[in-house]
């Protein structure tokens, strides 16, 4: 699995600043740098806290190498990234369900639920998992639900979304508070704020958004994950921290209509969960832990996947739900 996205800062010790993509433009003026700190213990600044790294001379050449057990600690999105297989659901997918070329993650999405492993394809839920995790929503240290809110997140999904395409197309999200008008938006990826029963349509309203209500119809509730959270479609139930993904069209007379729906709920902090593991992030956030939960995708049988993975002792620690 190949990341390319080199606009990560890299810090070394002294304090000298430098990014991926200017080490990489210049082979030489590299080596003179890296020769020069090749003492100096370094931070990846792909994620608010940094991920240790040093400088090693492999063939006569010096290169940036992760730290023994940390390439699972970097970001989605950097280059330093190495996945641990079995803390995510993404090891079971096919090769044609996701490709990646020149830093665009390309999605085969399709909203019907996969039948056996290895999936062909994401449903919607699992696409905005994979958004979640690319923007590295997914982590938690104490610094990061100091400062995570709303509109961090928000901004954090726009910049995950240009790196993603959903069946070859660019996403074009709406996020309400960071992008201003859905008019020439292709997809809502949104916290809900109210969810309105109606005779043919439930209503939508969105946080950060009082002006714009987004239709559903009850067979796209009912294929998607709405119906799993929300529960019925003549009864919804009021639910907290629900993020939405989902296909928008504008219907002639300018009402806004979803299809293809997906959600996955959050904590207060906005990090993903479900009503087993809810319990469990609660109790490290308070506690002050450094973690990040693991996404099971559209794996969600998989019993080998844990909750959570501890990163803030000598080595990672998974938590399972038992």
């Amino acid at each position: 699995m190949h990341y390319t996205n080199e606009s990560v800062t890299i810090r070394f010790d002294s304090g000298t600043e430098l990014s991926r993509s200017w080490l990489a433009s210049d082979r030489q003026r590299a080596q003179r740098v890296l020769s020069n700190h090749a003492n100096e213990g370094l931070m990846c600044l792909c994620t608010p806290t940094g991920v240790p790294m040093h400088v090693v001379k492999r063939l006569g050449a010096y290169h940036i190498a992760t730290m023994p057990g940390r390439g699972h600690h970097h970001a989605l999105s950097c280059s330093g990234y190495i996945p641990r297989e079995e803390t995510s659901g993404l090891r079971n997918y096919a090769d044609k369900a996701i490709s990646r070329a020149n830093g665009i993650h390309n999605l085969s999405v399709a909203p019907g639920a996969n039948e056996r492993m290895p999936f062909d394809h994401f449903t919607p839920s699992s696409a905005l998992q994979y958004l979640w995790d690319l923007a590295g929503l997914n982590v938690c240290t104490p610094k990061t639900v100091e400062n995570r809110n709303y509109r961090h997140v928000g901004q954090s999904l726009l910049e995950a979304s240009a790196l993603v395409r959903i069946n070859g197309e660019p996403i074009r999200p709406y996020i309400p508070l960071v992008i201003q008008s859905p008019l020439s938006c292709r997809t809502v990826i949104a916290q809900v704020r109210r969810v309105t029963a109606g005779r043919y349509d439930n209503a939508i309203a969105l946080s950060a958004d009082r002006e714009n209500t987004f239709w559903v119809d009850e067979k796209q509730w009912e294929c998607s994950g709405l119906a799993d959270i929300f529960g019925p479609f003549s009864s919804p139930a009021k639910t907290r921290g629900v993020w939405i993904i989902g296909r928008l069209w504008r219907s002639p007379s300018g009402n806004y209509k979803l299809f293809d729906l997906g959600a996955i709920s959050t904590t207060e902090s906005f990090l993903p969960c479900t009503t087993t593991t809810k319990e469990l992030i609660g109790s490290l956030v308070t506690k002050q832990r450094r973690f990040y939960v693991c996404l099971p995708y559209d794996a969600v049988s998989d019993t080998s996947i844990p909750a959570v993975v501890l990163i803030d002792g000598e080595a990672p620690k998974n938590l399972f739900i038992t």
